[in-house]
């Protein structure tokens, strides 16, 4: 069995950076016990507020780090650090995923292959990910965590690909516009259902730069079940224990996903 929490954060825009981080490090603190804590889509900084990537990358990617590093050791869980706006090596802006173990160490980078464009400045700051990695967690089956992020939602064929690379669990940190939240649920629900496997759906509360979030973070079982939900856009934690073996079960039991084509390219 797999404790998850998703700690659904607000990025009030009256709020420091410095102070949110507290914040957060005292919410992470409460949640002993957890076997895997999952934050949403740029909540340091705001999704929305897009003239603070550039200096928030500088003055906070390494920071975000550090928090990251020692919640995960301190509670003795795997902590997904939701996403953050850090520098590559080239200095190009991307928008990333992190997971640590219990150990305090960064095991997997994943950053959001398709920025988004539409009513938004992200795809012109943000350079688009080239890699897709799938993590083993510590539990005795080695459960397969994947990630996607916000928009990655709508492109069914990244997760085809994570189920292909093995994913049971995938996480999807998000800043989803609460005009829009309808189509998210449908869209968690169907990808549960499509890839059966558990989506651990992270969402930012409140607003921030003049957009209201949609909030209801949720967990999502392998049959497009909602287990556990957030109530609206306040700022509050969603929790619930899952048994992984239920993916191996309905996967064994309905084994849809060998019936699919490789490549539909190939009909006329």
């Amino acid at each position: 069995m797999i404790d998850i929490r998703i700690l659904q954060l607000a990025s009030p825009d009256g709020e420091s950076v410095s102070d949110r981080l507290d914040r957060a490090k005292q919410l992470l603190s409460e949640q002993a016990g957890a076997d895997l804590v999952v934050l949403p889509e740029l909540w340091a900084t705001g999704f929305f507020n897009f003239d603070s990537y550039e200096s928030d990358a500088d003055e906070w990617g390494s920071e975000l780090i550090k928090l990251g590093c020692a919640a995960a050791a301190e509670l003795n869980s795997f902590v997904h650090l939701g996403s953050i706006v850090e520098k590559d090596s080239a200095g190009q802006l991307r928008n990333s995923a992190l997971l640590f173990n219990r150990a305090g160490q960064l095991v997997k980078r994943y950053s959001k292959v398709h920025p988004f464009g539409y009513d938004s400045g992200e795809r012109d700051l943000v350079v688009g990910g080239s890699a897709l990695p799938v993590t083993a967690l510590d539990d005795a089956r080695g459960t397969r965590v994947g990630s996607a992020i916000c928009y990655d939602l709508r492109f069914a064929g990244l997760w085809d690909e994570l189920r292909r690379r093995g994913a049971e669990i995938i996480v999807l940190p998000a800043a989803w516009p609460a005009s829009r939240g309808e189509a998210r649920e449908v869209l968690l629900r169907a990808r549960a259902i499509e890839q059966q496997a558990f989506v651990v759906a992270a969402a930012c509360a409140g607003a921030h730069g003049g957009v209201e979030m949609s909030g209801q973070s949720m967990i999502v079982g392998p049959d497009g079940s909602v287990i556990a939900s957030a109530d609206g856009n306040t700022e509050q934690v969603v929790r619930a224990t899952i048994d992984p073996e239920q993916v191996e079960l309905l996967r064994q039991e309905f084994p849809v996903y060998g019936d699919r084509l490789d490549d539909y390219r190939v009909l006329r």
